[in-house]
């Protein structure tokens, strides 16, 4: 039998009106765990990929699969913490007993003591400048904590859904067509999607990021060229942003390297790269996707980033790929019923 719970109402104008006050209301009730499901759809996704990848090629069993995937990525992980460990533990305790002299040390490189000639910050005001940002580390770490969290609460719930793959869509198809909970499910499943095509979209931003900034710190010369370009990668991620702080970083590491004229180069470079991810490769990559004007995409994103500041530039394109899918849906529906003879 079929589940009747929390029909809709008939009328479509109405039914539709009220499936999306209701979503709409529900997006904005879990938003304080919008990372929570971000981890969930991204392990989810990616762990189940690779279980139909080797149901394909091996020819074994999808949940043996699955289980073999979760058993390597404990003994990985476990073996990675116990490295990570071992390398940290010396690092920690030398670090308590001379921080100080790294301190020192750090203040006194060519970058910093020309920023404090030019702000005439002296010792004392930069270990001030340290104590008033002690407590926004607390808040950061913190904040690191409750992502990490997250994270591992994302992946139990995602190795629940994985295992009862099956048994959830048995539910889901004896929903009720059109239904509240048979849309929700529905749309939130367009909020799924589009949070994988945007980490997808991201990562080819900061993987051009990276390959576009190599070839000028070989150039250049600078030390550690594999942890930059890691850094850029990493940061790259995150949208407009993180390609600002990756090139803060590098002509911070370009002037202590190679003087003023290097640090030019990479403001130049991070210029170029910001114009290039914001007005051709997000908007060609999302164009992809959405089916809406290049115009749209970038007015989108600055509106966003307006209202709602660095949460807004994560929010944009998958408001408009949502959108997109639920009008598509309604343009669907509107022209199947036109379709219909009169009665």
């Amino acid at each position: 039998m079929r589940s009747r719970l929390f029909p809709m109402p008939t009328e479509p104008r109405w039914r539709r009106l009220f499936g999306l006050v209701v979503f709409l209301g529900l997006l904005v009730a879990l938003r304080h765990i919008a990372i929570l499901f971000v981890c969930f759809v991204l392990i989810s996704r990616g762990l189940g990929a690779l279980a139909t990848l080797l149901e394909r090629r091996l020819r074994i069993q999808r949940k043996r699969g699955l289980a073999t995937l979760l058993g390597v990525f404990a003994v990985s992980a476990a073996a990675g913490l116990l490295v990570l460990g071992k390398r940290i533990a010396p690092f920690a305790a030398r670090a308590q007993n001379e921080w100080r002299d790294w301190f020192d040390a750090l203040t006194a490189t060519p970058a910093l003591v020309r920023v404090r000639e030019l702000t005439g910050i002296t010792d004392d005001g930069i270990s001030d400048v340290v104590k008033a940002h002690a407590l926004d580390a607390v808040k950061y770490v913190n904040a690191t904590a409750h992502v990490l969290l997250y994270l591992l609460i994302g992946l139990i719930i995602a190795i629940m859904f994985l295992f009862e793959r099956e048994e959830l869509m048995h539910w889901r198809r004896d929903l009720v067509p059109g239904g509240v909970t048979d849309t929700l499910l529905r749309w939130f499943g367009y909020v799924a999607d589009a949070i994988v095509v945007t980490a997808r979209m991201q990562f080819v931003v900061a993987l051009v990021n990276a390959v576009v900034t190599l070839p000028i710190l070989l150039l250049l010369g600078l030390k550690h060229v594999a942890m930059l370009s890691l850094l850029i990668l990493v940061s790259g991620l995150v949208p407009v942003v993180g390609n600002v702080f990756s090139g803060a970083v590098l002509c911070l590491v370009a002037y202590e390297s190679k003087g003023v004229w290097a640090v030019g180069v990479f403001i130049a470079v991070t210029f170029v790269l910001h114009k290039i991810e914001s007005y051709y490769l997000n908007p060609r990559l999302a164009a992809e996707h959405v089916r809406v004007p290049a115009l749209i995409l970038v007015g989108s994103l600055i509106l966003f980033e307006h209202f709602l500041g660095l949460a807004g530039l994560f929010l944009s394109f998958p408001f408009l790929y949502v959108g997109s899918r639920i009008h598509n849906e309604w343009k669907t529906e509107i022209a199947a019923e036109e379709a219909q003879p009169s009665a």
